[in-house]
């Protein structure tokens, strides 16, 4: 069994935070894989297993992704921005999804008549 990356939630945090800074002063986009990376993981599932260790490294795995998630939403109302990979990140890893309504009727927006046809010889 190889020794956790990070041995505390106090460090789990500093390092988190320190993740976040640096992708700011490098003018960088917030990702899980990179946070995975800065934090050392091999893996995005390597990070996501710290949330077994208890509630204080899951709450601050949480609101990593929040910060993620939120920093790729605001890039959607910016103008220029190649969004179908930003929407393509946010379906597949935040649970984003279209939603699509369809309502069928009849004539007038009445409801559709059913009619029931046997060709059944006796």
């Amino acid at each position: 069994m190889t020794a956790p990356i990070v041995k505390s939630v106090k460090e789990f945090q500093t390092k988190t935070d320190a993740y976040f800074k640096s992708c700011d002063e490098n003018k960088k986009a917030y990702t899980i894989t990179g946070l995975a990376l800065f934090l050392g993981y091999t893996s995005t599932h390597g990070l996501n297993d710290i949330s077994t260790r208890g509630k204080d490294f899951e709450d601050i795995l949480i609101r990593a992704k929040l910060r993620v998630e939120e920093s790729l939403a605001q890039r959607l109302m910016k103008p220029g921005q190649p969004i179908a990979g930003i929407i393509f990140n946010l379906k597949n890893n935040f649970g984003w999804t279209d939603r699509q309504d369809h309502e069928i009727t009849g004539k007038g927006g009445k409801g559709i008549e059913i009619i029931y046809r046997s060709n059944i010889e006796d």
